[in-house]
């Protein structure tokens, strides 16, 4: 009897495989920015600039446009710096999302 397995067999594992390992990253560079020093104060930062910015903005001259157009932009700063890393941490939910979908689909193709 010869065994042999069939390349689609193996083409699926490979691509399972390489979806495992994004995830794993996508854990790993979760764990980073949660816990990473520097990605704190730089959030604490640029918070910290924005609630000042907040507040300076109620008593800015809105006739002084670029006096109102940097305190505007550090403001978008905080929304601009959390979107980044929410899309950054993201990226591992929507992995796993995809090998659950996946092998949901392998299971109603091929029930045991």
């Amino acid at each position: 009897m010869s065994e042999s397995i069939a390349d689609d067999y193996i083409a699926d594992v490979i691509a399972k495989d390489q979806r495992f390992a994004a995830v794993a990253d996508a854990v790993a560079l979760e764990n980073d920015l949660g816990n990473s020093p520097t990605i704190k104060a730089l959030l604490g930062a640029v918070r910290y600039d924005a609630d000042r910015a907040f507040r300076e903005i109620g008593s800015a001259n809105p006739a002084d446009t670029m006096a109102v157009s940097v305190l505007i932009v550090r403001i978008q700063t905080l929304f601009y710096v959390q979107h980044v890393l929410d899309t950054v941490l993201k990226r591992g939910v929507v992995a796993e999302q995809a090998i659950r979908a996946d092998d949901e689909a392998r299971e109603r193709e091929n029930p045991e």
